[in-house]
Parts: C-alpha cells; structure tokens; sequence
C-alpha cells in the first residue's frame, strides 16, 4: 500500500510499513469523510498530532485545510514549525492558508505577528485578510497595535477588514485604544457595532462614558442593545442609572430585559433596591434576571424579599397541584422555572428565612398523566425539588432535616433526589441521622450509596467501617472510590488488609489512587 504526498514522495515503500500506511488512511478517512470540524476539533481528537502535521502536506487541499484546522483548535504549540513551514512553501490555496492563518491566532505566539502584518499588507483576498487581522488580535503583540488602528481608520480597505480591525483592538486595553473606540462607535458608521463591543470586551471602566454617551445620543435599537450588553460586561456602578432608566421608560422589552441583565451583573454598590422592585415586574425574564443579580449580590438583606417571591410562587403552583396539573401547564412551568433559582439564591443567601418555600417545594405532588408536557413538567419539578433539598441542608430547624429524611428526600422514589437528600443530611451532621445513612449505602443506586460513604466518612461515624468495608467490592468503580476515600478519613486499622487489595488490584486507577492514599493516612494516625 503506498500514499504519495503532494512533493510526488512516496511513502509506504521506504520503510515506513503498513502501520503507518494504515495510520495515513485513517487520516485521510476522517479529514475527508464529511466530518464538519465542531468549535473544540472533537472530531479529530482521536488522530494523532504527527498524522496531521503529515496530512498538512497531502495533495488535496480540503484534508490540509483541516488539519490546519484542527492543529489550531488543539492549542498545541508545537503545531507552530509546521504550519509555518506550510506557509513559506508557499500555500497557494486561499482556504487553506485561511486556515493555517486562524491557527496561529489560536495559538498566540508574538513570532508570527510579522506573518500576519505582512498578509494584512499583500494578500489579495479581503477575506483572509481580515482573518489576518483577528489573528493579530488574538496574539496582541505590541507591533500589532497601530497597525489595527491604522486599519481601523481605513478609506481603502473593506468594511469586513476595519470591522475585524475595529474588534481586534479589545485586545489592547490603553487608554489611546479606549479613546479611539469611543470616537469610532460615536460615527455609527458600519464600524460602530464593533467598536461598541470591542470597549465591552476590554471590560475597562474608563469605556463607561462612552457607551452612556452613545446611549444617550441613539435610537437605534441595535446599537442600543450593544451599549448595554457591553455596560454589563464592564459592571460599573456608574451605569447603574442609566440601566434604570432603560427599565422604567422604554417600551421596547427586549430593551429592558438587557437593561436588567447588565444590572444583575453590577457588583460594587449592587442595587439591591432596585432588583428587588424588579421581583414583581410583569415580565417573567425580568424577574429571573432580577434574582440572579440578587443572588450574585450575595446581599443577605435580599433573603426576606425573596423569601415571599418564592412563596408567593408556591401558592399558585400549590393550586395547580390541586388539579392534578392538568390546567395551566404553561403558567406552572413558568414558576417553576422562577422558583427554581429563586430557591437556590435562598440556600447561599438566607436558608432560614427561605426554609417554608423549601419545604413546600420539596413536598410538592407528582404529576398525574397530562400527555405529551407531563415530562416538562416533572423536569421542571425535579429540578426545583433538588434546590429545595439542596437548601434545606443549610435550614437549622428540625422540621428541615425531619423532611430530609422523609418520603420528599431520603425515600423519595427518584434516586437523585434521593442523593441530594443524603448530602444535606450530612451537611446537618446530627450523629442521630447516621442509622440512616447506613441504609442509605444499601441503595440501589449507585449515587445515593457512593453519597452516603462520603458523608459517613467526613461525618466520622466510625459505626460504619463494616459496611464500608463492604463497599470496597461494589461493582460501582465511584462507590469503590468513596468507600475507599471514607474508610481512610475514619481512619481504622481494620480496614488496612482490605484497603492493600483494592491499592493493588482494581482496575480503576482512581480507586487504586484512593485506596493508597486511604493506607497513608491510617500509616501516619
């Protein structure tokens, strides 16, 4: 078998041998069976880094673009040599030098920054120009600024070229670039968008004023929409005005949403104030940003108000239970998905408070058979039934870990929950609920058994070394593992024996790690 590369070299016959033949035809297979190359290069994982820097060289031009592809999404710089070399040959396919072009943006080296300079100054087509320029963005060299800038104020080139330039300057975070970018996106021109999100990529609270200006002076929806998506990733407390006058004057929602969302993100000076009044806003997405800005405030003062959210929520879906859930399907997803992260922003912010709606939440009636939704909706209630049991692991009142131990968690019916269940217990640490805990470990899932041996283990119930010890042989490799992990936090002698066969003999190497790392510890007690 023989394959001929595109200098007429044969390869096959000089002693490379039919496994590198067969290596080469896989290759090949894969490069040019139809795969797209997906935004990670997942599907040429699986090919090894010297077969595609062979086909880099092969004859036909789609398997070379590909394997330049995939060298770049791989990271790996010592994909830097041949993909230069591949150039200088030179490469006189457009796509594939496009290709080769983005690799070495992906990988950032400051060396190929000339490269790029001098393919933004001679390539004919605009196209792989401008991936010349975002390339020289991604390296950020420092010879790579004004040449943006200079391109970026272009008469003679392409929109699609001072567009790219525009954006490749979030890359230069200084004061002249800021400037630069706000007097651009000030035009709007075409170059105006990408100006606006280049001073939102810096992130830099000096590009604030800028977009408030733009703001200001614009009623162009899309711009508008850029200026606060970009405010929101800046998260100045000084946009916070702005942002509430979008949400209490303009009538466009998808305007408002955004407003919201750029709110949520402010950090310094949250308005707390401000997200709370936004809990009873008409529109459902306002509100769920609303909760997440406050639950990313980390403000405790915010647990009362959303204490009664929530429970105002439970109360609509308490009379939708009644029926069985059969009416108002659309209006119960609808609070549940509300609920959900309004429950898990309770369990870091005010579990206490927040301790009624978990409750509710947890002992919240199944669904009877309601066709083709009745999966949407037991989804939507198992998640919000997780948070609750997930919060109720921080709530200190008994009737909290009362039902964490009931039919709502550690007997519910759904294993996952469940599980959930058991890690709150533990998070209680009441010695009292150890019994359980040990029958726990003779669930029928593996989840909640490999759960209960890790939270008997870090609860130092040294009760439960003759059933860990069992577990050792669970045929579940992650059971194997906490069992393992336990028995050492507990650290009993007895278990030495059993812990020396599982470091010798099992076949996960994670459990073998586990079970040494359990002996030491019994070695150093």
């Amino acid at each position: 078998m023989a394959f001929v590369d595109s200098g007429g070299r044969t390869n096959g016959r000089a002693g490379r041998g039919l496994e590198q033949a067969i290596k080469l035809l896989a290759t090949l297979i894969c490069l040019l069976g139809g795969l797209q190359a997906a935004a990670n290069g997942w599907e040429h994982a699986a090919i090894s880094f010297d077969a595609l820097v062979t086909a880099l060289n092969f004859e036909h031009p789609e398997t070379r673009r590909r394997a330049a592809e995939s060298l770049g999404l791989r990271g790996d710089p010592q994909a830097l040599p041949p993909l230069r070399q591949r150039l200088a040959r030179p490469e006189r396919n457009p796509f594939v030098r496009d290709a080769i072009y983005s690799a070495l943006g992906r990988l950032g080296d400051e060396e190929d920054a000339p490269t790029l300079i001098a393919c933004i100054e001679t390539e004919p087509r605009a196209e792989i120009r401008a991936r010349c320029t975002t390339a020289l963005g991604q390296i950020g060299a420092p010879q790579g600024r004004d040449v943006l800038l200079d391109l970026a104020d272009s008469d003679t080139e392409t929109d699609s070229v001072t567009a790219a330039a525009v954006l490749a300057l979030s890359a230069y975070p200084e004061p002249k670039v800021i400037t630069d970018l706000g007097r651009i996106a000030r035009t709007q021109d075409v170059r105006a968008p990408a100006a606006i999100a280049a001073l939102g990529s810096i992130g830099a609270t000096s590009a604030t004023v800028h977009l408030l200006a733009i703001l200001e002076r614009t009623e162009d929806p899309k711009l508008r929409a850029l200026c606060i998506v970009a405010l929101g990733r800046i998260s100045d407390a000084s946009s916070v005005p702005a942002l509430l006058k979008i949400i209490e004057t303009e009538t466009d929602s998808r305007l408002r949403v955004r407003a919201v969302a750029a709110l949520a993100s402010v950090q310094s000076g949250s308005p707390t104030a401000a997200l709370v009044e936004l809990l009873s806003d008409p529109l459902p997405a306002i509100q769920l940003f609303a909760i997440h800005g406050l639950h990313q405030s980390d403000a405790r003062q915010a647990g009362r108000p959303l204490s009664l959210y929530a429970e105002e929520l439970l109360s609509r879906l308490v009379g939708y239970a009644k029926t069985g859930w059969r009416l108002n399907v659309t209006q119960a997803l609808e609070a549940l998905g509300l609920l959900t992260p309004a429950l898990r922003a309770l369990a870091d912010l005010d579990p206490d408070d927040g301790t009624t709606a978990m409750l509710e939440t947890a002992n919240l009636a199944d669904p009877r058979a309601i066709g083709g939704e009745s999966l949407r909706l037991k989804d939507a209630l198992y998640r919000g039934r997780r948070a609750a049991l997930y919060g109720l692991g921080y709530a200190a009142s008994d009737q909290a870990l009362e039902t964490l131990l009931g039919v709502a968690g550690l007997h519910n019916s759904d294993p996952r929950l469940r599980a959930v269940a058991v890690r709150s217990i533990g998070i209680h640490g009441r010695p009292e609920t150890v019994p359980e805990l040990l029958l726990a470990l003779e669930d029928p899932s593996p989840e909640v058994t490999a759960t209960a041996a890790r939270v008997l283990g870090l609860m130092q119930a040294n009760h439960a070394v003759p059933a860990l010890l069992e577990r050792l042989a669970d045929p579940n490799r992650q059971v194997r593992f906490e069992a393992a992990t336990a028995l050492g936090l507990l650290q009993d002698q007895q278990a030495a024996p059993n812990l020396t066969a599982l470091a010798a003999g099992d076949p996960e190497q994670s459990v073998r790690t586990a079970a040494q790392l359990s002996l030491e510890l019994l070695q150093n007690r």
